[in-house]
């Protein structure tokens, strides 16, 4: 739920917020205007929470018009000072939202003879249903109202959703150059008043942020997207189609662009799945091809929209031209993504030096480079000869099964398999543990990152891994440092003393999984003052004590080493990862296994869900302690790897990226039904250690690519500000004399504007410089008159 909290806004510290310095405006009143002057009340909230289009309408329990010059193709976003100066001047006015570049509003009407309803279903049938989101309205039928997404900046979207051939239309997309949303407190001419929806369902006081605000689905977006018909000469917006075609290699198509071309082409023509979501994989395929060199992709491309137009011609209510469009829609949204995230040129090489800091030993070189090589084939669409990847799901029956699960929930399966072993881990009870080669005893417990968009895939691969693997688990939500002790104990109480019991706090089980949804929830826990989530965490993950040291024993519940098991899963959005990466200090993101909640093999020609995992527990386990059995090569590559790390010769945190690989050896032990770990699970292991160093190896640069495009616009914006101060300072003056005439005549009735009580003289110096164009802009606003050409007041 959106916070009032003050903070940097979205565009960044450079930019004032409206609540700071508009205090001694907004602040005393804000609390008593409600919904009588929904501006004044809440455009500060709304420029905190990141939104700069907060633009007032004319007149109030009015939808427009609003202040020219700030909508439209060429609209400029107003300065913090105009909010504040209509803050004063239109404190009564409703609030008109202007979309961010990077935001879309849905605006469903379903009341009366409008079919919106309708229409949201029947698009939900065909692109997928829309993921729960923020919804303005000031209506109560539960459908109408304004649904907000994010899509990639700079996306023009048609004006609205319809489909003429069943009649449903009546929903608006409202976005940066068309139209504008009316949101809480404003008031509706008709007199309902406007109201924010969590995605929950319930009603809020807040506004939501921007930022915060979940991504329009990708099926959605190719439908949605405005494409200029190819028979007109304007092909392009802000990518050019033409030169893009243009511009990729010639020449005959080498192997892998004419197997793509086949697999597309064969797709078409298969009765089983949808034609669009296929050929938009396909398409997305050839031109990464392109961009990453290979020949032959412009031809393929275009047999492969003709192919496409010939066969979903008689489908599309306008022929084969709509088919021809819709084709071109996959192809601009696949120039964009391509755009927006190319392939490093030494990708390659930076992955293979991440896999090779954690091998101990030639072999490992050897078979970690093969994954990466391997890794890099597959993000272009391409299934590589002797694949690595496929070799591991296939080199035993129970990660079959898992990626099986995986496919028939349209998961990935990398995703699923990361939640299986934790949930795996957590049944094994504390006492259990990996042998002490380097110091003590080291404890299973273990974290696994799901990287991804918001809404792209953690909770749907928790939920396919307690089907694939269900055992008694319990899940637990994110909390403090303090509170993780409390997952496990509970203070005593009469009951327990009855039966016998001594002592302050009662064990309550043995074993969590915390279940956290999104990075930035630990971040922000991690970053508050006093709290100690994450050195609690990276203490749990050696299985030290936790617990605190108060005075007052009811207050310091202390759970001791190794008497507790403690399993992680984390959702992690690239952009939002940065505190977590920059803790690498402290070694926390090399205590985590990453693995992606994406993967190109998706399909939706599901398979059946196979029967569900079975794993050793109960009175398989020992109840006195006991350090499991690892391999000889195990054991060999951590006192090698020790041994470098000693001499000063590898990186020191590196031990813990083999902490991790033990701990995922043994779940895969224990997935294949052993209570002890092989050699092949130690091999195993090292395709999973690869796939998370390629996995945060891309979370790495995202987050260098996001701080690059952020220096940029810091620079602008520091620029800009230089340049405006002085304008800012003027507006301020104007802001400030034109309150003062109205003061004037409100308390003084008609005055002339020279002679010894005239209002040049009431003024000072300096206001003096801008009263022509104060009482130019009130009389403008219809709030002052010049009667008789002489005397100005009020109206």
């Amino acid at each position: 739920m959106p916070s009032d909290t003050k903070g940097p806004t979205e565009a960044g510290p450079l930019l004032p917020t409206c609540t700071e310095n508009a205090a001694s405006i907004l602040s005393a009143t804000s609390a008593v205007r409600g919904d009588t002057q929904p501006y004044a009340a809440t455009a500060a909230k709304y420029w905190d929470a990141g939104f700069r289009g907060v633009l007032p309408t004319n007149k109030p329990r009015t939808k427009s018009p609003i202040p020219s010059g700030y909508t439209g193709h060429d609209g400029a976003d107003p300065s913090y000072p105009d909010v504040i100066a209509w803050t004063e001047d239109k404190p009564a006015s409703n609030i008109a939202l202007r979309m961010p570049h990077d935001l879309v509003g849905l605006d469903v009407d379903a009341y009366g003879d409008k079919t919106g309803g309708r229409t949201l279903a029947h698009a939900e049938q065909l692109w997928g249903a829309l993921p729960p989101t923020w919804i303005s309205t000031s209506r109560v039928d539960g459908v109408s109202g304004i649904r907000f997404y994010r899509v990639p900046a700079g996306t023009r979207l048609l004006n609205e959703i319809k489909f003429r051939a069943e009649g449903l239309g009546h929903i608006d997309i409202v976005q940066r150059t068309h139209r504008y949303a009316i949101v809480a407190p404003s008031i509706h001419p008709e007199g309902r008043a406007y109201q924010w929806v969590e995605p929950d369902g319930f009603n809020s006081d807040g506004v939501p942020k921007p930022a915060d605000l979940p991504d329009l689905p990708p099926l959605w977006l190719q439908n949605l997207v405005a494409v200029e018909p190819h028979t007109k000469a304007a092909w392009s917006g802000p990518l050019n189609i033409r030169t893009a075609l243009e511009s990729m290699p010639t020449g005959t198509p080498d192997a892998t662009v004419a197997k793509r071309l086949d697999d597309a082409l064969a797709d078409l023509t298969g009765a089983a799945g949808s034609r669009h979501d296929s050929t938009v994989r396909h398409v997305q395929a050839l031109v990464r091809f392109a961009e990453q060199g290979r020949p032959g992709v412009n031809d393929a491309l275009n047999r492969l929209g003709d192919a496409f137009a010939d066969k979903l011609a008689d489908s599309r209510p306008g022929g084969k031209t709509a088919a021809e469009d819709e084709f071109l829609s996959m192809l601009r949204g696949a120039l964009r993504t391509v755009k927006a995230d190319p392939t490093p040129d030494d990708h390659g090489a930076e992955l293979n030096a991440q896999l090779l800091d954690m091998a101990g030993t030639t072999t490992e070189q050897r078979h970690t480079q093969q994954i990466a090589a391997a890794l890099t084939q597959r993000a272009g669409g391409v299934t590589p000869a002797d694949d690595p990847i496929e070799q591991f799901w296939s080199s035993r029956e129970s990660l079959s099964t898992v990626k099986q699960w995986a496919a028939a929930r349209m998961c990935s399966p990398w995703s699923v398999l990361g939640v299986v072993l934790c949930r795996a881990l957590t049944t094994v009870p504390s006492w259990i543990t990996l042998p002490p080669i380097i110091g003590g005893r080291g404890s299973l417990n273990f974290f696994v990152a799901l990287v991804g968009n918001s809404g792209g895939g953690k909770g749907t691969a928790e939920a396919c891994a307690e089907d694939a693997l269900p055992v008694d688990v319990y899940v637990a939500p994110e909390g403090s440092g303090e509170g993780l002790a409390h997952l496990f104990m509970r203070k005593a109480e009469q009951r327990d003393r009855n039966q016998g019991h001594e002592g302050e706090w009662v064990s309550m089980r043995n074993g969590v999984m915390l279940s956290i949804a999104e990075v930035d929830t630990l971040v922000g826990i991690g970053g508050r003052s006093g709290s100690t989530i994450m050195p609690k965490l990276r203490n749990a993950f050696s299985g030290e004590e936790i617990g605190f040291s108060y005075a007052d024993a009811s207050k310091r519940p202390q759970v001791g080493k190794h008497n507790y098991r403690l399993t992680v899963a984390i959702g992690v959005q690239p952009e939002k990862a940065g505190p977590l990466l920059d803790d690498a200090g402290g070694g926390t993101p090399q205590r985590f296994l990453w693995m992606p909640t994406t993967d190109p093999t998706i399909s939706s020609r599901r398979p059946a869900e196979p029967a569900p995992l079975t794993i050793p527990a109960g009175s398989v386990w020992a109840t006195s302690a006991r350090s499991i059995t690892i391999p000889p090569a195990a054991e060999q590559t951590i006192l090698d790897a020790h041994v470098a790390r000693s001499r000063g010769e590898g990186n020191a945190l590196d031990g813990h990226a083999l902490f991790v690989r033990e701990k995922v050896a043994f779940a895969l032990a224990l997935l294949d039904g052993r209570t002890d770990m092989n050699e092949q699970d130690w091999e195993l292991s090292a395709v999973l250690m690869a796939v998370s160093a390629n996995t945060r190896g891309g979370v790495q640069s995202k987050l260098s690519a996001v701080a690059e495009k952020r220096a940029a616009a810091v620079g602008k914006l520091k620029g800009i500000e230089n340049a405006s101060a002085e304008d800012a300072a003027e507006q301020r003056l104007h802001q400030r004399v034109t309150r003062r005439l109205l003061k004037l005549l409100d308390d003084n009735g008609p005055l002339e504007l020279g002679g010894r009580r005239g209002i040049r003289n009431r003024l000072a110096g300096s206001e003096r410089q801008v009263l022509d164009a104060a009482l130019a802009s009130l009389v403008d606003d219809g709030l002052i008159r010049l009667r008789d050409d002489k005397n100005y007041e009020r109206c």
